[in-house]
């Protein structure tokens, strides 16, 4: 089986997207909530394009409140601090603290 973040597998997004820009982000675009679907992926050319045209999406939201009901003690991200002492943070705490 392939792994997921596989050099191979990399370069094939990378090479899809670049075939097809608006089709692959499309794609992409349904991996994440929103709050107010797209109406267009992509309008005008570069420079001046326009991506998600009508969206309305949250970054805090997509990268932890949604997996908090799911996956409440699983481990968000890890915390090193200068004297290299770790802690794991889950999705619960990453909630509650921040």
């Amino acid at each position: 089986m392939e792994e997921l973040y596989s050099f191979k597998r990399i370069k094939a997004l990378a090479e899809r997207a670049s075939r097809d820009p608006a089709g692959f982000w499309a794609q992409q675009a349904n991996l994440i909530s929103w709050f107010r679907y797209p109406e267009k992926v992509l309008e005008g050319n570069p420079p001046y394009e326009r991506w998600f045209v009508g969206g309305l999406t949250n970054v805090a939201y997509n990268a932890a409140d949604r997996h908090l009901e799911e996956f409440p003690n699983k481990v968000a991200f890890y915390w090193t601090n200068e004297s290299l002492d770790v802690k794991a943070i889950t999705f619960r705490d990453l909630y509650l603290e921040v």
